[in-house]
C-alpha cells in the first residue's frame, strides 16, 4: 500500500513537472512565432522601400536633376 502511494506521489509530480516544460515550450513557441510574423514585416516594407528607391521614374528625375540625359541611339541589348 504504501508503496503504491509512493508510486502514484512520484507519477505526480513527475506529470506537474511535464506539464510546466510543455507550457514553457508554449510560451517559447509563441514568442518565436511572434518574432518571425515581425520580421517578414519587417522585410515587406524594406522590399516596397527598396522597389520605390529604384523605380525608373525616380530614377530618371536624379539624373535630369544631375544633368544627365538618356541617349537611346548608343544603348545595345545583347543576348546570349
Amino acid at each position: 500500500m504504501t508503496l503504491c502511494g509512493f508510486i502514484i506521489a512520484v507519477m505526480m509530480i513527475l506529470t506537474i513537472n511535464v506539464t510546466i516544460s510543455v507550457s514553457t515550450a508554449q510560451h517559447h513557441l509563441q514568442d518565436m512565432q511572434t518574432r518571425v510574423s515581425q520580421l517578414k514585416t519587417s522585410n515587406t516594407s524594406h522590399r516596397q522601400e527598396a522597389n520605390e528607391l529604384q523605380s525608373r521614374s525616380r530614377l530618371d528625375k536624379i539624373a535630369k536633376a544631375n544633368g544627365l540625359v538618356l541617349s537611346n541611339d548608343k544603348i545595345r541589348n545583347v543576348d546570349k
